[in-house]
């Protein structure tokens, strides 16, 4: 999910600069400010680094609209693991 795995990212996913430093410990804080909650995990193709906690991508797609967390996979490199939180009121 770094940029040199921007063709990994579906078109329903948006980089959003504003999450950039945004860390595990602080999605409480984007959940409750965004009034979104949990709706899925899944694995993914993507590469996220071990060196950071998570990547949070803006998404409007099959759920609604909300955001995804990627983070990484600690049994290997080819998937990483996402969450999928949906804005209240977007679920479709």
């Amino acid at each position: 999910m770094t940029t040199t795995y921007k063709s990994w990212i579906p078109n329903t996913w948006s980089y959003n600069s504003n999450y950039d430093g945004y860390n595990i410990s602080d999605l409480d804080n984007l959940l409750s400010e965004n009034k979104a909650k949990y709706r899925s995990s899944a694995t993914f193709p993507g590469y996220v680094s071990r060196k950071k906690e998570c990547e949070i991508f803006d998404y409007k797609g099959y759920y609604g609209s909300g955001f995804v967390v990627a983070y990484p996979n600690y049994k290997g490199t080819i998937y990483c693991n996402i969450s999928y939180f949906i804005i209240q009121g977007t679920e479709k």
